[in-house]
């Protein structure tokens, strides 16, 4: 069944963003902000439930929470959201109808109860003293309205002791669904209705005539002017009970689930307790709750004539405290949208399937209720069906088609709003009882580029080789997940040679990274001696223009009576030398970065920002022509309209010079090699959830100057500084040295190893570091060319 993401997505703030970077600090290359969005199953799906179980009562099923799993969403759609109107209550109204979605704030819920919000309740007022004309206080006003409804007093009247006594009718109407539904004529759902900000005032329907029943349904807020105090449901006998509310997110005030275990619910057909999606989509009962609920709800439902327990919007995955409600009279569970936050991320590769093993979900038995995927949500729209997980048995699965910008991946249950495939949710008889559960699992995860393994080099101590105060160590990175690697030429270390054994070097790529310890011993290692190597001439300076600025060499010093006109060449390299920045040019000569942009001509190649650029006409007045993201321009001259200045980019089509960056192409795009952890920044010089590890490569198509800082573009709009790479050439060559040969790291720092003579030697670039070129024969160790 092909999904529409934009009606199956609920967002990634599930799972909050805070939380993924705590647990994920630095090796996610591809994440974007979450996206928080809410919705349900289409609105085409009502009283789903019923068809899964006899002993499911219509009553049960108009009053679920939601109907479909709340989802994390892909972030390459705009989500909407159509709600059904589960949950509406069977006396308000017989239509259906869908209410907008509310954007939910990104929090995590925690298994915690202790709450980081003061619990300071409102003193609940006593219900022996008043008299029967005095007026009695209900502190909230839509509460108060909903008891005006049922005694049939109006708004302007006052609500007495005798009022209560008084009562005629069997069930007093304690509803607020019921009375906005009245009110307003719209149908709605439990998660839908206003909340209310206090229960003070219900224990006044002790005063009731005796065996009248109390039908209760309400949404308790939990902001901070909330009263959390549920002593005024105390003594009352309730036909029905629905709470929704946050029980366990920390990051606003909870309700204490012990005070649920004084209440009557003998008599009432349904008992739900219902998370506030206003809070997060796993507000409700967690695990250590249900624990210490799970008593008074077996001795619900082994003492109710008709019994349904509903749990919704949860982080339930321990249904063992429910063992028992099997032994009585028939009972239906509905555990419904339980969302399930893992910490322990995976670890995936880019463009490759995800291996799954799923966390434990146990049933009343203790039976395994995680053996039943078949629903990921963290999948590109094409893939979004309700059977897009494949099922290895054992807890295990395989994920083909993972969204490769996903922070988080999904898996679970699709739910029951999308049919009665048993795939889709665990509908399951235990005894008399009947369960239909279903949940949503999410784990933040590590994208790699590649499969890889890394390398420690030890001595025959086993403790790490130290080069430069840093221990040795290597990662090598495969091509796909099952591969063939061979570590033989990595195992060369200079000074050393391999004491492990050679089985060592040789295995397969796994979706997670390996660790291979590898011993080496040491060797005589010799008198430095340079290296012998053809040294290659710069082509002649040009000197016949008058355009000229100066020349300098490798080392940062001024080439006395050299210079060259660079007014078209073309960036080779880059170095720093005090704390100036040079370029080498095509001709093989170095300049100062000032000198080259300040001969450069303003009328050149710019960059739009990462949004639609609008453009304005020669009177200032915005056309309908735009800019897409991040594409270039060539502009003809700088205008100012009103005190702003604009980029000429076509015949009166202007480009606001705030809205782009000035931008400098490559003809031939450049290798670079990053020679430090890399901050990415867009081209407005602002960082983004991306950090490149050292020694990763990349190649970049051109440069600019952004907020002052020079910058190298490695991708649509992702830059990076040049202070943290060297440039480099690729070749695949074997050099064979006569001379011994000092070794240097990635900075052009000595180090204290040499490279014995006549060895040979595999050579993979040839590398520019501070106007010097080198040969790379490992990773970070280079010998001069010269």
């Amino acid at each position: 069944m092909i999904l529409n993401k934009k009606i199956i997505a609920l967002g990634v703030f599930l799972f909050s963003a805070t939380t993924l970077t705590t647990t994920v600090k630095a090796d996610i290359t591809t994440q974007t902000e979450p996206t928080a969005t809410s919705t349900n199953a289409s609105d085409t799906q009502t009283g789903s439930v019923a068809t899964t179980s006899s002993q499911t009562t219509n009553e049960n099923t108009n009053n679920s929470t939601n109907s479909t799993q709340a989802t994390p969403s892909s972030n390459t759609t705009s989500p909407s959201t159509n709600q059904t109107a589960a949950g509406t209550d069977t006396n308000a109204t017989s239509t259906t109808a869908t209410s907008p979605a509310k954007t939910s704030p990104p929090t995590t819920s925690s298994a915690s109860s202790t709450s980081t919000i003061s619990t300071v309740t409102t003193p609940t007022s006593p219900v022996t003293a008043p008299t029967d004309d005095t007026p009695l206080t209900i502190t909230d006003p839509l509460l108060e309205k909903v008891f005006k409804q049922t005694l049939n007093i109006p708004d302007s009247g006052n609500i007495t002791a005798s009022d209560i006594k008084n009562y005629q009718g069997g069930t007093f109407n304690a509803s607020v669904i019921k009375y906005l539904a009245t009110t307003s004529g719209t149908s709605m759902n439990v998660t839908q209705t206003t909340p209310i900000e206090s229960l003070n005032g219900m224990q006044y329907l002790q005063m009731l005539p005796a065996n009248t029943k109390v039908y209760f349904q309400a949404k308790l807020a939990s902001d901070a002017n909330s009263d959390q105090d549920l002593t005024p449901l105390d003594n009352l006998n309730f036909s029905y009970f629905n709470l929704t509310g946050n029980f366990n997110n920390y990051s606003q005030k909870e309700i204490d689930v012990s005070q649920l275990t004084k209440l009557n619910v003998q008599n009432a057909t349904v008992v739900a307790l219902n998370g506030n999606l206003d809070v997060s989509y796993n507000s409700g009962i967690n695990d250590p709750q249900l624990a210490e609920i799970g008593p008074w709800l077996v001795n619900y439902a082994n003492s109710a004539t008709s019994a349904n327990i509903q749990l919704g919007n949860s982080a339930i995955t321990d249904l063992t405290p429910l063992k028992g409600t099997e032994t009585g009279n028939n009972v239906s569970i509905i555990a419904e949208n339980n969302v399930n936050y893992i910490k322990t991320p995976i670890y995936a590769v880019s463009n490759q399937p995800i291996a799954i093993t799923a966390s434990p979900v146990l049933g009343l038995d203790g039976d395994d209720l995680a053996s039943g995927y078949h629903f990921s949500n963290s999948v590109p729209q094409q893939y979004l069906t309700t059977d897009n997980l494949t099922n290895l048995g054992n807890d295990k699965y395989i994920l083909e088609h993972p969204d490769p910008t996903a922070q988080v991946i999904s898996y679970g249950y699709v739910g029951f709003g999308y049919g009665s495939d048993p795939n889709n949710f665990v509908n399951k008889n235990y005894g008399n009882a009947n369960l239909n559960y279903f949940i949503l699992n999410g784990q933040p995860v590590i994208w790699q580029a590649h499969p890889n393994v890394t390398i420690n080099y030890l001595d025959t101590d086993q403790q790490p080789i130290i080069e430069d105060g840093t221990p040795l160590v290597k990662t090598i990175n495969g091509v796909n997940i099952g591969d063939a690697y061979d570590l033989t030429d990595d195992a060369l270390v200079p000074g050393y040679e391999l004491a492990s054994s050679p089985e060592l070097l040789t295995g397969n790529y796994t979706q997670n990274p390996q660790v291979v310890n590898l011993i080496f011993s040491p060797i005589e290692i010799q008198n430095e001696e340079p290296i012998e190597s053809p040294i290659t001439t710069p082509p002649a300076t040009e000197t016949n223009n008058s355009n000229l600025i100066p020349v300098y060499d490798s080392s940062g010093k001024l080439v006395t009576g050299s210079k060259v006109n660079a007014t078209n060449a073309n960036i080779l390299s880059t170095m720093r030398q005090d704390k100036q920045t040079f370029y080498q040019l095509n001709t093989g000569q170095w300049v100062k970065a000032s000198d080259y942009f300040a001969q450069q001509n303003p009328e050149n190649v710019v960059r739009t920002f990462g949004a639609d650029t609008r453009l304005v006409d020669q009177n200032d007045k915005t056309i309908s022509i735009k800019l897409v993201p991040n594409s270039e321009w060539n502009h003809f001259k700088i205008v100012t309209m009103n005190g702003q200045q604009f980029y000429e980019v076509a015949n009166n089509e202007y480009l606001a010079v705030d809205s782009a960056v000035f931008f400098t192409p490559l003809i031939n795009e450049q290798a670079i090699h990053l020679t430090q952890t890399s901050q990415v920044y867009n081209s407005k010089g602002q960082t983004i959830n991306i950090a490149f590890s050292p020694n990763s490569e990349w190649f970049c198509d051109g440069f600019a100057k952004i907020d002052g800082t020079l910058m190298y573009r490695i991708g649509n709009d992702e830059w990076i500084k040049e202070s943290n790479l060297y440039s480099y050439k690729s070749v695949k060559t074997v050099i064979k040295l006569t001379k011994k040969a000092v070794v240097y790291n990635e900075f052009g720092q000595k180090l204290s190893l040499t490279l014995p003579s006549d060895s040979a030697w595999k050579v993979d670039q040839v590398a520019t570091i501070n106007g010097v070129n080198y040969y790379r024969v490992a990773t970070n160790k280079f010998i001069k060319v010269d």
